[in-house]
């Protein structure tokens, strides 16, 4: 059994094979095996003619129409000898028939590349990455308080907008120089902190009735482009509320913590925790985020072709359903998508080689304790975590062992906090 391996780049690679007569004959007889239960003989049942016969009627049709069979069956027990993992489809490059019936192919393959992390501390130990620490003002609280009264509020139907304390319920207009859109309801509480005070200010003492023609936007933005300078709305005043806020009271707390919470003061402290938990969250996100780059940025890999088209396809078909992109043509959104598509495969090379090299894979012990956790969390018996996990959890145990290479990481690289206070 004579092979051999060509590397051809980092990731793609040649095996030859020069098979003689006899190993040849030993991968056509299974095939022939196959083939036979196929075959209907006058005098015998379908598939149970003697062997012999169906090599004399068939086999010299057969052997060469399964030519690419014989080659690629070889070929796997050659790649399951030699323990290779492959990615994507193998292609035969090459096939003859030599003198002595044997046979003679070359297939090409790919393999994810390999890395060498040798030098991975040092390239961690030079790196300094930012992180926000978090402090919550009272102005931040009281602003989420004011948030929560007014989603408990009580309201009065009014005539007249006497206060900025009220919902406006409107029809509005909009028209451009070209066109007129047609009447669509509109509310808005003037007392909230986006709204445009130039715009509030239009509605103060108007009626139910009353038409206001303006350009304000009611909402404060950015700066408008030269495109959207010249609408213009009309809103006609249907109906007025009066917003009526309850007091923050130890009772308003117990009714909207559904009495998980006794007071203001317990609440507040509630608030701080979990905005912060928020906010460390998102901060850890994005510190994993720059530690995919830094990675991404140091190892430079040629994402293997077959691997990229594919991370490429999957992509672009995404991408195609949602505006602006779906306005593009396909080998256009393809270039745009295909940067984004290398950091991708990238990532996941060099992930699944830091799991390899240093032996991260997931223990039995640590999905136990995930089992319990989600078991916990949604209220459910582990046994039905477990098969969830079992069959469609492949997105959760990928997030769990992206944790683990973070929280490997991590300590290896200088972290530098600047304070945030909001």
């Amino acid at each position: 059994m004579n092979s051999q391996i060509q590397i051809l780049n980092e990731s793609e690679r040649k095996i030859s094979f020069e098979m003689p007569k006899e190993e040849t004959e030993k991968y056509f007889e299974e095939i022939l095996k196959e083939e036979s239960k196929k075959l209907t003989i006058p005098g015998f049942r379908k598939g149970k003619a003697p062997l012999s016969l169906v090599r004399k009627m068939y086999g010299e049709a057969l052997f060469y129409e399964n030519l690419e069979k014989i080659a690629n069956n070889r070929f796997w027990d050659e790649i399951d000898t030699l323990g290779i993992e492959i990615i994507g489809v193998p292609k035969l490059t090459s096939l003859d028939i030599t003198d002595d019936m044997g046979l003679k192919f070359d297939i090409e393959f790919e393999v994810i590349p390999e890395i060498d992390f040798s030098k991975l501390d040092k390239i961690l130990a030079k790196a300094t990455l930012e992180k926000n620490e978090y402090e919550l003002s009272d102005n931040y609280i009281n602003e989420i308080l004011t948030e929560i009264q007014f989603q408990n509020r009580t309201e009065e139907k009014i005539d007249v907008v006497n206060s900025n304390d009220v919902i406006v319920e409107a029809k509005r207009i909009e028209e451009t120089e070209n066109s007129k859109h047609q009447a669509k309801d509109f509310l808005f509480y003037l007392n909230h902190k986006y709204i445009n005070p130039n715009f509030r200010d239009l509605f103060l003492n108007k009626k139910v009735g009353d038409k206001i023609n303006t350009n304000l936007e009611p909402i404060l933005v950015e700066k408008k482009s030269k495109k959207e300078k010249n609408v213009s709305y009309q809103y006609e005043i249907k109906k007025i509320y009066k917003v009526i806020l309850p007091e923050l009271t130890d009772e308003l707390i117990k009714k909207i913590s559904k009495g998980e919470i006794e007071t203001l003061d317990a609440f507040k402290q509630y608030l701080i925790q979990e905005e912060l938990k928020y906010y460390q969250s998102k901060e850890e996100k994005s510190l994993k985020e720059k530690i995919k780059e830094l990675l991404v940025d140091n190892f430079e890999l040629t994402p293997p072709p077959s691997m990229l088209e594919q991370t490429v396809n999957d992509f672009t078909k995404e991408m195609k359903t949602k505006e602006p992109y779906n306005k593009l043509k396909d080998d256009e959104l393809s270039e745009l998508v295909k940067p984004i598509a290398e950091d991708i495969v990238i990532w996941f090379i060099i992930k699944k080689s830091l799991i390899k090299y240093f032996n991260l894979n997931l223990t039995e012990e640590e999905l136990n304790e995930y089992t319990k956790k989600l078991a916990d969390k949604y209220k459910l018996p582990i046994e039905k975590i477990k098969n969830y996990l079992k069959k469609r959890g492949e997105n959760l145990l990928e997030e769990l062992l992206e944790d683990k290479i973070y929280n490997f990481l991590k300590p290896k690289i200088k972290i530098k906090t600047q304070k945030v206070v909001l």
